[in-house]
């Protein structure tokens, strides 16, 4: 039984699938007949499957589900979260390399894991076609194994806007190479706007990283992260804030100091709680990936769902979006005119933008400020 979907339950659901498959193949059932799948509709076990293939998630029977998918070949799969879930036992979910892209959507996954072997994490590995964004993960990982992370064991993939509060509990003495979002990283792999923000806690583990627990070949990129990790190890020589082994990349920000924090710019507890830090994270202010909730948030995170923070000119930060002008898309409406970014430059006609999708951020139209969210 793997989180609480039977063999038998699996079975039953996978023999529906080729039943429905092989019958359109072979033009024995209609498309609509395929499509229908009445007895997996009516389970929770099922996750619902758009025309594109992409699977909608709500719980954690439908990610163990999703999981052995992956699992079993289909490595490509694609998925979206459409609730916060939490694990129903301790095992790692998806074991084989991911190809594919997840979409966290903002929600959270509530991590239970517990293994002895090596790259454990949420995703054991992610491939160099694979995605994990707009994922949050928090609980526990507990390990005996080397190169654990919260979200994945091994990547060479995207990771972009997720945030990691989760434990990692670790017992293997001496270099472990634990990573608060990943154990290690080959092949190029790459970070983007994203937090690291739990906890690696161990009486005889030794050099770990904020995000990356050891670099393996190819290059690693981080570019506008943060790490403000929780760390209890017995000795921080050999560890790094960042990617024990080096990185690449620009406009990256620490709180704890771990060992080495080469290529990074170390903040305080203040920074971080006060918006400096979420403001200093976008940059040139001309597209906004951090957001901060003042007086709530204890820090940034890379959700459109939390306040934009702005500076006064007196170097204070603020949410107070006074005489600016907010729409979002569940408006029904939009801009007329030409739209400019901050620093002036052209980013086309409103009317395509919104059919393109732009990014939340503050924009310039008819001479007017205009918040985007």
């Amino acid at each position: 039984q793997i989180g609480k979907i039977t063999e038998e339950e699996y079975r039953s659901v996978e023999s529906a699938e080729t039943w429905a498959w092989e019958g359109y193949v072979t033009g024995t059932i209609s498309t609509d007949e395929a499509l229908a799948l009445d007895l997996l509709r009516g389970s929770t076990l099922y996750p619902e499957i758009d025309e594109k293939g992409v699977y909608s998630i709500n719980n954690y029977a439908q990610f163990m589900f999703f999981a052995m998918k992956v699992n079993t070949s289909k490595a490509s799969l694609k998925a979206r979260l459409t609730a916060d879930i939490v694990s129903d036992g301790p095992e790692a979910a998806i074991t084989e390399t991911y190809k594919g892209t997840f979409d966290g959507q903002g929600h959270r996954i509530t991590l239970d894991i517990d293994g002895f072997y090596d790259y454990l994490g949420l995703f054991s590995n992610l491939g160099g076609t694979g995605v994990i964004k707009n994922l949050i993960v928090d609980g526990t990982l507990k390990t005996s194994g080397k190169n654990a992370g919260a979200l994945c064991g091994q990547s060479s993939g995207l990771i972009s806007h997720c945030a990691s509060f989760a434990t990692i509990m670790a017992d293997r003495a001496g270099d472990s190479g634990h990573g608060g979002l990943v154990g290690q990283t080959y092949n190029d792999a790459r970070f983007e706007y994203c937090l690291s923000a739990g906890k690696i806690e161990s009486e005889v583990t030794t050099h770990c990283g904020g995000f990356v627990g050891w670099k393996g070949w190819g290059a690693t990129v981080v570019n506008s992260c943060l790490e403000v990790m929780d760390v209890a190890l017995p000795e921080m020589e050999g560890c790094n804030a960042f990617v024990r082994g080096g990185y690449e990349g620009t406009n990256n920000y620490f709180v704890t100091s771990m060992g080495d924090g080469s290529g990074a710019r170390q903040l305080t507890n203040e920074q971080t709680a006060g918006g400096e830090a979420c403001y200093l994270l976008n940059g040139d202010q001309s597209q906004l990936d951090w957001f901060q909730t003042l007086a709530v948030d204890a820090v940034p995170v890379p959700f459109a769902s939390h306040a934009i923070v702005l500076r006064r000119d007196d170097g204070t930060y603020y949410n107070d979006d006074v005489g600016v002008e907010k729409l979002s898309s569940a408006d029904g409406r939009w801009w007329d005119g030409e739209c400019y970014d901050l620093l002036g430059r052209r980013m086309g006609n409103t009317s395509s933008l919104r059919q393109k999708g732009t990014r939340p951020g503050l924009y310039i139209v008819g001479g007017k400020k205009m918040m985007w969210k």
